[in-house]
């Protein structure tokens, strides 16, 4: 074919046009195939990419057709954006550089009157084509009137067998230097036979013909060949006569596809219709069908980020973050109105009301509650669960719970939650799907969702125990009877504050309410008489876990109200007794603790959790680390399993005050035992330094190999050069937790007996010292001399352990000074309160008690006394 060709009929639109400039494609062949391949979930996000590019561009139209009816075995995307220039094509096959890199932080593009924040920053989407189809083609025309085209083969790029010669190119030339035909130029779209290329070298031109693999062309069309190409490529559909006519427009063809599942109409409308920021001034169409948003709307209940529920879970889910040390800073529930000017990615949204978050900044959200479970049709996406927009884009609608730990789905499947938080675009990777998951960002996001999962959870539950019991829980109260209702509910409401302005005694209600986790279990709202159950009280919350989903965990929720409430009538029965409202309180806050208490240990059993960790450190993987979490958290700690590739096993914390330290655990679970090289000492120190806060890694498993040798492996050799790692066998770890279970050790004495470097059998010989408590040891004879020193020379002072130490030949001459300060930091764990230890440099001690007392005090620490030595000392107390 010449260039004054205008005929193009079946002839492949991938070779027409004169070209004009020979394009690098600026990246390494091997990453545009791993790359691209993983990159994007589905080819239906993949299309979305390319419909993203358009909505960027500023355009107001974009039109999507599939294989079928309207396109012959391609994916056409055709939109009337700022089309490209030469140079502007150029760019964009720039892989990793985007030129809205210049638009700055707030990425917003200006043309022709219209601004709008743009989706796009990492210069890759591009890409997304090689997820559906071998070959890309764009044909543009551009506000100069110019038509351009550009065609890239990736088998060039990936080495696919089914790739042609590269000799076979032909090469037209324009000056001097020779210019490509294209990246490829096979047959027609759809034919099984490649013809060769008509156009080849001018004769006597002795010029080698072959194309570098990472070289295509820029092609200039006429206005004639462009409208021939483009009715070529799509003989029908309503955006032909629309587009043609528009100043400037972009049409992306992908064909030769490499689909292994059809794509369905449907499916790519849910995704573009929720996953596309759909205005008025942009509007896509699907086979000439207009794309319009399809999540569900007949919600029973719609509440926006600022409803009460909403803000009452958010409070307590934030406050609890905070104490655990997840997060940092507060929540700005009553920020500003947004000034006029917004974006207008943001513009839909801008009046509705907003949250301020410390990282994420602003955030609005739509909550919806249905009566039935939500089900898509199998060709269709989903509507229950999380949808995250971002600039105006959905990020997630494959990954329905994001950081949201496994829900009960009963009423996870009856839940919308639309999240709209730009500052979030700050935490997404390259495919625009995924998040970072160990950030400031991603844990305040976490702290989002569980607070509106929680709020959704407790008004779905209301709404079912109305619907399922047919009778209320408030029907059971004995409200007919003076003793057990009337008469202590009368006793309760003399002691509030606030008196009620009217009640009806025979017609009680029970709410259940986030309260907080400081408050008791039920309370009474003295203005409207509600018994109020608090859903954030350690019990409840250890009650719901154990009651499940469904009907019968409603039923059991349902039980639960009636007794949290009895401990309301009880302390007005107590009242109405005359017993001191002092007493009373002493009372309650006693059973309070002894409920928590509970919460504490119901779902703790020590013996099984050994077994279990002994049995999984044969296994490994995702037993072991799973296993290793929970023996730490029985011993006290924070311990969250990640074992994500190429991320840390469990994060430990221990949320000490001021000794609040975080470490992870890296759990090598074996038959055999582990080597220096399965070990993998420097992934520790790498996923300890990844991970924020971090000080230190311990590499736990059965039996570590050399040691049987030698007290100083291979393994030893390489954590101690590393530094920051040690090791630790699952036989310390069981011994440590049956030590801390009998004496209660700080965590502090804990870790420092973890993060010690030395062999397995030293390391176990620290802990027999734990499990042996000051054996072979006068303390006697410490505490008379710290009480001897207190009261002559040091008098108003501390006493110094060095001091201490070198005051007696019998400590300074049998023991070393960092032997004898361990063992008097292990008497000050026994003495408690009784014995004040300044751990700082200087090591200063002191006794608030006569050595006797203090005595007496941790022989009782050490060795309790027998249960008939407390019946004893209950009788004589009594």
């Amino acid at each position: 074919m010449t260039a004054t060709d205008d005929a193009v009929g079946a002839t492949a639109y991938f070779e027409v046009g004169d070209p004009v400039k020979s394009v690098s494609i600026g990246v390494d062949h091997a990453i545009i195939k791993h790359f691209s391949e993983h990159l994007y979930s589905s080819p239906n996000k993949a299309i979305e990419e390319l419909v993203a590019n358009g909505f960027d561009a500023l355009a107001t139209r974009c039109y999507v057709y599939l294989p079928g009816e309207y396109a012959s075995g391609q994916v056409i995307v055709w939109d009337n954006g700022q089309s490209m220039t030469v140079q502007g094509i150029e760019e964009m096959w720039q892989i990793a550089r985007s030129p809205k890199e210049q638009l700055g932080d707030g990425r917003v593009a200006s043309a022709e009157g219209r601004t709008r924040a743009v989706i796009g920053k990492f210069g890759i989407g591009k890409l997304a084509s090689y997820a559906v189809g071998h070959r890309m083609s764009h044909i543009c025309k551009n506000g100069d009137g110019q038509y351009l085209a550009v065609s890239v083969d990736y088998r060039r790029f990936t080495g696919a067998e089914e790739a042609p010669s590269q000799a076979d190119d032909g090469v037209q030339t324009l000056g001097e230097e020779p210019l490509p035909v294209s990246a490829h130029a096979p047959g027609p779209i759809g034919s099984q036979e490649r013809p060769e290329p008509e156009v080849g070298r001018a004769e006597g031109d002795e010029r080698p013909t072959e194309q570098a693999p990472n070289m295509t062309s820029v092609r200039a069309l006429t206005e004639e060949q462009a409208l021939a190409v483009v009715r070529s490529i799509l003989p029908k559909g309503e955006a032909v006569d629309f587009m043609l006519a528009e100043h400037h427009w972009t049409l992306a063809v992908i064909d030769d596809l490499r689909l292994t599942k059809p794509l369905y109409p449907g499916r790519l409308a849910w995704v573009l219709g929720n996953g596309m920021p759909l205005r008025p001034d942009f509007q896509v169409w699907v086979d000439d069908h207009e794309v319009e948003p399809r999540l569900a709307s007949d919600a029973a209940v719609t509440w926006q980020l600022t409803a009460e529920p909403i803000v009452a879970s958010l409070k307590s889910t934030w406050q609890s973050a905070l104490q655990a040390g997840e997060i940092e800073g507060d929540i700005d529930y009553a920020p500003e109105p947004r000034a006029d000017g917004s974006y207008e990615a943001d513009e839909p949204y801008a009046a509705e009301p907003a949250l301020i978050f410390p990282t994420i900044g602003r955030v609005t959200a739509t909550v919806r509650l249905f009566a039935d479970p939500l089900r898509a049709q199998p060709d269709e996406g989903r509507s229950h669960g999380f949808f995250l927009m971002v600039r105006g884009r959905l990020v997630n609608p494959d990954d329905d719970k994001l950081f949201l730990n496994d829900p009960s789905f009963a009423t996870f499947y009856r839940s919308q939650f639309v999240i709209r938080a730009d500052g979030v675009d700050a935490e997404l990777l390259a495919d625009r799907e995924s998040l970072r998951r160990d950030t400031a960002m991603a844990r305040e996001f976490k702290t989002l969702q569980s607070a509106l999962y929680r709020a959704a959870r407790i008004a779905i539950d209301s709404q079912d125990e109305v619907t399922v019991r047919g009778a209320k829980t408030e029907s059971w109260l004995p409200t007919r009877s003076r003793e057990l209702f009337r008469d202590p509910m009368a006793a309760l409401f003399g002691r509030a504050v606030e008196k009620p302005t009217s009640i009806d005694l025979n017609e009680p209600v029970i709410d259940r309410s986030p309260l907080g986790e400081a408050e008791p279990l039920a309370t009474l709202q003295a203005t409207n008489g509600h018994l109020q159950v608090n859903t954030n009280h350690p019990f409840y919350r250890t009650m719901e876990a154990r009651a499940g989903g469904g009907k019968k965990g409603a039923s059991v929720m349902r039980a639960f109200d009636l007794f949290a409430v009895a401990e309301r009538l009880t302390e007005g029965h107590l009242y109405s007794m005359g017993i001191d409202e002092l007493r009373v309180r002493e009372i309650l806050e006693w059973r309070d603790k002894l409920f928590r208490a509970l919460a504490e240990t119901y779902d703790r059993n020590h013996e099984d959790a050994i077994i279990e960790l002994r049995n999984a450190s044969y296994d490994g993987d995702t037993r072991f680390e799973n296993a290793v979490a929970a023996v730490l958290r029985l011993m006290g700690f924070s311990a969250t399993r990640d074992g994500a590739s190429g991320k840390k096993d469990v994060l430990v914390v221990a949320p000490v005050g001021p000794g609040h330290r975080t470490f992870i655990a890296e759990a090598k679970g074996s038959a055999s035992a582990v080597a220096n090289v399965t070990a993998a000492v420097a992934s520790a120190a790498s996923h300890r330094d990844a991970t924020e806060g971090a000080t230190h890694a311990v590499i736990i498993a059965r039996e570590f190999t050399g040691f049987e040798r030698k007290n100083a492996p291979a393994v030893l050799e390489e954590c101690r050069a590393t530094g920051g790692v040690s090791l630790v066998t699952v036989d310390v770890l069981v011994r440590l937790h049956e030590a801390l279970m009998q004496y209660a050790y700080p965590l502090d004495t804990l870790m420092d007996l973890l993060f010690v470097l030395e062999s397995p059998e030293e390391k176990l010989q620290r802990v027999a010292e734990l499990e042996q408590p000051l054996e072979d040891f006068d303390f006697r004879a410490v505490l008379e001399e710290i009480w001897e020193q207190q009261s002559g020379r040091a008098s108003g002072d501390q006493i110094s352990i060095r001091t201490l130490w070198q005051s007696r030949d019998e400590w300074k001459l049998t023991m070393d000074l960092a032997g004898f300060v361990s063992r008097v930091t292990a008497l000050s764990h026994f003495a408690g309160h009784l014995m004040v230890l300044d751990s700082s440099a200087e090591k200063l001690v002191f006794i608030t008690q006569h050595p006797d007392i203090v005595v007496e005090h941790v022989q009782r620490r050490i060795a309790p006394p027998a249960i008939e030595t407390l019946l004893r000392d209950s009788r004589q107390h009594d």
